[in-house]
């Protein structure tokens, strides 16, 4: 007698999860790059969330400076607060208070953004300059009263530059928004002018 062959049921294996792998903030800190990678990283991010291109430009041309002064070959894990402190002292040796504010205050996003990534290890203060208050000249009522006098000509360029000077005078107007005034924008009968610059505030 001849046995029937029987039937073999098939064995199906468990199906395996994949489990997502976290990465430790001790191994994610010990990746390396270099300054001007993480400036590209958090250029992108600015441009994701929608930041003006002026923003981004002035991020830039901070960063530009500071890598002047660093080296352009500079690793995220050379930034410490010691070469931030050495970067403010270069910079008021040959810069006001408010100039080395703006160059510093404009990385520190930046710099502040690679700690939170974990390119840099080393948590960073950055602190604001004191200005020191100084007297400005200023013009005296004899030269106030030349410099606002109505040309008795009537030279062009002298009727341009007297209207600018009272105008910044009776409006204190920015010199971009002097620029971009048409003659539509003043409204002569109820004494008013229309501004058409639109100001972002900088993150």
């Amino acid at each position: 007698m001849t046995k029937e062959p029987q039937e073999t049921k098939e064995t199906t294996l468990p199906e395996m999860k994949r489990r997502k792998r976290k990465v430790p903030a001790t191994e994610h800190s010990m990746l390396n790059i270099s300054y001007q990678s993480l400036l590209e990283l958090y250029l992108k991010e600015c441009r994701r969330k929608g930041l003006v291109e002026e923003t981004i430009t002035g991020y830039k041309y901070a960063s530009a400076y500071f890598l002047d002064f660093t080296g352009y070959e500079l690793m995220c894990s050379d930034i410490t607060q010691d070469l931030i402190n050495e970067y403010y002292l270069y910079l008021q040796q040959y810069h006001k208070a408010s100039t080395t504010n703006s160059y510093v205050f404009k990385i520190s996003p930046i710099v502040k953004y690679g700690i939170d990534k974990g390119y840099i290890r080393e948590d960073i203060e950055f602190t604001h300059c004191k200005e020191q208050k100084e007297i400005k000249n200023i013009f005296t009522p004899e030269e106030l009263s030349i410099l606002l006098k109505r040309p008795i000509e009537n030279d062009f360029c002298e009727i341009r530059a007297w209207t600018i000077i009272n105008l910044f005078l009776a409006t204190g107007i920015r010199a971009k928004e002097l620029r971009f005034l048409k003659i539509k924008d003043v409204n002569f009968k109820n004494s008013y002018i229309i501004l058409n610059v639109v100001w972002y505030k900088k993150s």
